[in-house]
């Protein structure tokens, strides 16, 4: 079965994410963060994308992405290779750094949208990483809940087009992200980010 198209239309927003293999724990070198976070820059200067929110955990990562060119695939392959190239340099290994390809939502509703911006800064808490979503942790949630100066290619202004002020979006994340868990109805409004691919018609058999 050959590989399935990406739903990747102009103006879609995107829930992105991936893990590592074997679930190696790579996000704690600084110098990978770094790595990481000048790929993202590259995201919005070379391919156009605004990026709403990352968070990384050791193992794994989360962007929420809006595509506005529909270019999502050729820039996620690219910053895939660039980004293991340049880990598997720093650390010194050989082979992949992730369990496969990118896996994205596609976020339809301002609903999902708003969720999962919760559930990107609630995360390192849920993992019992830290005991509250504003201590100091390799996201953006700090910056978004105007806690601290933001890298240049997160944009606030988007934070603001669904909570309409730093306020409402800083108590939604400690209401919201709070919770032990959020269920399907919380997340009510992405899809999945695959599109299969057309199969080919067969011709119809010949009549007797």
């Amino acid at each position: 079965m050959g590989r399935m198209h990406r739903l990747a239309a102009a103006g879609d927003e995107h829930h992105v994410y991936n893990r590592t293999a074997n679930r190696m724990s790579i996000f704690h070198h600084p110098a990978v963060r770094s790595v990481f976070f000048r790929l993202v820059q590259r995201l919005r200067d070379r391919f156009g994308m605004v990026v709403r929110a990352v968070t990384l955990m050791p193992t794994h990562f989360h962007m929420l992405i809006a595509d506005p060119n529909g270019v999502l695939p050729a820039a996620m392959q690219l910053f895939g290779t660039n980004l293991t190239r340049a880990v598997n340099r720093l650390l010194m290994r050989e082979g992949r750094l992730f369990i496969g390809r990118y896996r994205n939502r596609v976020i339809r509703e301002r609903r999902y949208l708003a969720v999962a911006y919760a559930y990107l800064a609630a995360n390192p808490v849920r993992a019992g990483l830290v005991d509250h979503p504003e201590r100091p942790w390799p996201s953006t949630h700090r910056a978004l809940a105007g806690l601290e100066r933001g890298p240049k290619w997160l944009d606030t202004k988007a934070r603001d087009q669904v909570f309409g002020a730093v306020d409402i979006y800083r108590a939604f994340v400690l209401d919201l992200g709070g919770r032990d868990a959020l269920g399907d109805a919380d997340f009510a409004g992405g899809c999945t980010g695959w599109l299969p691919r057309p199969r080919p018609r067969r011709a119809p058999p010949p009549q007797p």
